[in-house]
């Protein structure tokens, strides 16, 4: 449309004023209109020396201004092509980004951001007003609005050359004398232009002029008392509107390389040092199985300014973070058979080029200039920068392919990769795209006797960030809602997912890998930690986070009515700590048509000799014990199951690991812990997925059931016998690895029946361990009939996945008080002065749930007169059985069935942050007291 009227302006100049479409831009550069060129340095000074020629005012109306001026804007936009304005524009591929993506100048034409502005036109706060302003005349500009579908913007003014401020001001300038020079005012004639406007908004800097001529911005300054904002090609127009509705710094800009730098400092303190050890471990086993010295061939997905490659080479902090060469030094024959060493760097980044030659360069490495350009030269022309270094420090001879393009545009990638890299890459992708299109790049041709890679995928965003220390809701001084940091974050959240495709569920991933027979090695938390003014490059960082909060979440608390400038003036002041929360994941996938040896094949019949178990032997320690298959004799009504996996009780467990416990039996309702005592040592867990592989004679459709995967209240064990009756079928859809989370989510949707919310009803959640988040995502999803859901927790990570699951305030207990009183206090936290906070912060009537369970601790409460007048009910939660109240119209197989629903809509996987094998019990059972993890599950198919 735009080079329509270019054109147009191009023939009209040419044909009434003589002037070359060269001049004609060049009046448009000056003057910021063309037609404002030809008025001021043609028109105006012919019409001034006619009048001086003509003092008795006889020449025709014809010859003046204001008749040139309506001749202008008719032959330019009468029946302009506006057609293309409806064509949809493709998606942008998240893939193309390096980190959190940000709007650059170029999106800014696509139809997300489109989405966006119209959502911040159509949302407007109470003390924002939006209008138009437009050097085009209005019926143009009402087409263009009609065409883009911004028809019906709220009090949306517009300013155009023939309207003037409103319509008697655009009735008004059509009639005007021939002699004002004030008739069709464009931008540059700001006073004319925007009318009794300025008179009305006489403040200083309460008027905001966004526009991309510097001429008119210019002007605006020396005639009015507007402030001015432009839009350039580093400045997108999305950017402008969030630094005039205070969302954005003025004064900060997002450069790439800078942006990295300081992402990458903060990366390496914040990698999970055990994944990173494992991965090290399976890249010397891997090496060890070679027949005879090869490449070592490494991918790197989204290289960024390469952190990758200098981990692997330089390390971090030594010890801390051992680099693969010192690792591979000290095992001789993992790195024998090794012949050199490829390693291919994708960015699609051109910018970033520059910076990835110095660090290069620093590291050793010489480019070979004739592979590939000169690092003088434009980078435009080539995908690929080859650079090499000699054998040093007892390390193979090394290339490194800068190849400055998306990896799925590569046709002929060449040797097949032992090692696939992506650190903070997985979450920009869809799940099942990424690992599709790996493999497909990657993997579908192996190399003599490749059977498998490993795909390491460290700082995966999970989709949660948090304030240290949150804050509550709270009102602005205009009375419009100050979000808590827990809602807005769940904004951002649901922005990143829907507006920029990322995913924020790292199971999603892991699922994906399995469905193409991939295996999750290890994993843990890698969460960033982002402190103002500790450093330059967390300060810069800190900053950085702030304008992407500010170009992702304000739009959308705009649109839902809250107050985004509020929020994020709040975060301004307050300089909060940001932590972002991700995992590091470590797999071994398969070459396609390779197959992974396993100790367990799930689906298979066949039984190993021997099988491994968890004992629980003192106090604060576990053990792991080989037992002999057959010394499990089935009875008539006992199933075998090979175990694929099990999760650990953060509750019950853990009492029982640390010895908080009665000798009483373990649980009356689970048939196989019948007659079993709480005494050491011991078997203990209840949450156990598997494939039945052999039935005893009376078991009841056996023919069926062989191969089934089902759940089991059993052990932690990689071959368990139960009776029938202590199993169930998964239903088909849920993956192994939610399932295991049956009796957690039955155990939450039980304590929400006793809790027995109404429609209304202000909720809170003290402690966020599994079931506290569990609880958390029901009601949840009760969001609708729920005005407030408030959590509760001393731990950060907790609180920030309760914004996942559905917390609209997540708050340390010392701001609890804030958010205080209550309708309903649920009390999961097992601390007991969690249990009296509950007490004192719900309201008199109200309702407070005890769902934990205290073993054999002492609980101190105050209860005093407060209390004793407050009416309040006091009720003790168990899931053994069905609530009295609830016996007429439930039982265990309704509230099983509903509990399986609920596993399906809240994938509960997403909640573990670590995966181990039985031999590592130990150190899990550890961790997960601790507080360091929040869910963690045994992988029963293989052994260490």
């Amino acid at each position: 449309i735009e080079a329509q009227i270019v054109q147009r302006i191009h023939n009209f100049c040419f044909s009434r004023c003589n002037l070359t479409a060269a001049q004609a831009d060049q009046l448009h550069a000056k003057y910021g209109s063309s037609i404002e060129g030809i008025r001021s340095t043609i028109w105006e000074p012919q019409q001034a020396a006619a009048i001086a020629q003509d003092p008795n005012n006889t020449l025709p109306i014809s010859s003046m201004v204001v008749d040139k001026l309506r001749d202008f804007y008719e032959s330019v936009y009468t029946d302009l092509d506006v057609s293309d304005l409806l064509a949809q524009q493709g998606p942008r591929s998240p893939s193309t980004t390096t980190g959190y993506t940000m709007l650059s100048p170029e999106e800014a034409q696509s139809i997300k951001d489109l989405e966006i502005l119209r959502d911040i036109l159509n949302a407007p706060s109470p003390n924002v007003h939006f209008a138009l302003a437009s050097n085009s005349p209005r019926q143009h500009v009402e087409k263009i609005l009609h065409g883009l579908g911004l028809c019906n913007i709220p009090g949306l003014e517009l300013f155009t050359p023939d309207c003037g401020h409103n319509q008697q001001e655009r009735t008004k300038a059509m009639d005007e004398s021939i002699k004002n020079t004030n008739s069709f005012p464009t931008k540059l004639r700001a006073k004319a232009f925007f009318g009794a406007l300025l008179d009305q908004f006489s403040a200083a800097k309460e008027l905001c002029l966004i526009d991309d001529s510097s001429t008119v911005l210019q002007a605006v300054e020396t005639q009015t008392n507007m402030r001015t904002i432009q839009v350039s090609n580093k400045r997108s127009l999305l950017e402008a509107v969030g630094i005039a509705l205070g969302w954005l710094d003025p004064d900060f800009a997002v450069d790439d390389c800078q942006y990295l730098k300081s992402k990458n400092v903060v990366d390496f303190d914040s990698f999970h040092r055990d994944t990173w050890a494992s991965f090290l471990t399976e890249t010397a086993t891997m090496l060890q199985a070679r027949s005879r010295a090869e490449s070592l061939v490494v991918v790197d997905l989204g290289a960024g300014l390469l952190s990758m490659l200098r981990l692997m080479l330089g390390g971090h902090d030594h010890e801390d973070l051992p680099s693969l060469t010192s690792f591979l030094s000290q095992n001789m024959d993992a790195l024998s058979k090794i012949d050199n060493i490829v390693y291919h760097a994708y960015e699609p980044n051109i910018n970033l080029a520059p910076e990835c030659i110095k660090i290069l360069e620093s590291l050793g490495f010489v480019q070979d200039t004739e592979a590939g350009v000169d690092s003088s030269k434009d980078f435009g022309s080539s995908t690929e920068l080859l650079f090499y270094r000699q054998e040093q420090g007892g390390m193979p001879y090394m290339e490194v392919r800068l190849r400055l393009c998306d990896y799925t545009s590569m046709k002929d990638f060449g040797p097949s990769p032992d090692i696939i890299l992506g650190c903070c890459f997985a979450d920009l992708m869809e799940p099942n795209d990424l690992v599709q299109s790996t493999v497909q790049q990657f993997l579908a041709k192996p190399q003599h006797d490749q059977s498998y890679a490993l795909a390491y995928f460290p700082i995966t965003f999970c989709g949660t960030t948090q304030f240290l220390k949150p804050q509550p809701s709270t009102l602005s001084k205009a009375g419009v809602v100050i979000p808590s940091d827990a809602a807005a974050f769940a904004f951002y959240a649901k922005a990143l997912q829907d507006r920029h495709g990322h995913n924020l569920d790292s199971s999603k991933l892991v699922q994906a890998m399995r469905s193409y027979g991939g295996q999750l090695l290890s994993r843990g938390n890698s969460n960033w930690n982002i402190v103002p003014s500790n450093n330059d490059e967390e300060n810069y960082l800190w900053h950085a986070m702030m304008r992407f909060f500010g170009t992702t979440a304000a739009p959308e608390l705009q649109k839902a009515g809250f107050d985004a400038q509020g929020w994020l003036q709040r975060a301004r002041e307050n300089k909060p700590t940001i932590q972002a929360s991700n995992q590091d994941l470590l797999f071994r996938i398969p070459f396609v048509g390779r197959e992974i040896q396993r100790h367990v094949e799930a689906a298979s019949s066949s039984l190993s000799e021997t099988f491994e178990e968890i004992q629980f032997t003192a106090p604060n320690k576990v053990s792991t014990v080989e037992k002999q298959t057959r010394s499990q004799t089935l009875g008539d009504t006992e199933v075998r199951i090979a175990g694929v996996c099990s999760l650990i009780s953060s509750g019950t467990e853990l009492k029982v690991f640390k010895g908080l416990f009665e000798d009483v039996a373990l649980d009356v309702n689970i048939p196989s812990m019948e007659g079993e005592r709480m005494t050491y040592p011991l078997t203990y867990g209840y949450s156990l997925v598997g494939h039945v592989v052999e039935c005893g004679a009376a078991v009841a459709d056996k023919e069926n059931l062989i191969g089934k995967l089902v759940f089991a209240f059993a052990p932690h064990a990689s071959q368990v016998v139960v009776d029938q009756s202590a199993l169930q079928v998964v239903p088909d859809g849920v993956d192994p690895y939610d399932a295991i989370f049956l009796p957690s989510v039955e155990t939450a949707l039980s304590i929400v029946q006793d809790a027995h919310v109404r429609f209304g009803e202000r909720i809170a959640v003290f402690g966020q361990g599994l079931i506290g988040l569990l609880v958390t995502a029901i009601l949840g999803n009760m969001h609708s009939s729920i005005p407030t859901l408030t959590t509760v927790d001393s731990i950060p990570s907790r609180l920030a996945a309760s914004t996942a699951m559905g917390s609209s305030q997540a708050l340390l207990p010392d701001t609890v008080a804030q958010a205080a009183p209550f309708d309903v206090a649920i009390e999961v936290s097992g601390n007991s002065k969690a249990l009296q906070t509950a007490i004192d912060m719900t309201v008199n009537h109200g309702r407070i749930i005890i769902a934990s369970w205290y073993g054999n601790e002492n609980v101190d409460l105050k209860l005093g007169m407060e209390f004793h007048r407050s009416h309040k009910s006091m009720i003790v939660s168990q899931v053994s059985e069905i609530p009295p109240a609830l016996s007429g119209t439930w039982d265990k197989a309704r509230r099983f069935a509903l509990a399986w629903d609920l596993v399906k809509l809240i994938k509960p996987s997403k909640l573990l942050t670590k995966t181990a094998f039985v031999s590592q019990a130990q150190e899990m059972y550890t961790s997960l007291d601790n507080g360091d993890d929040i869910a963690v599950a045994f992988d029963l198919t293989a052994r260490e």
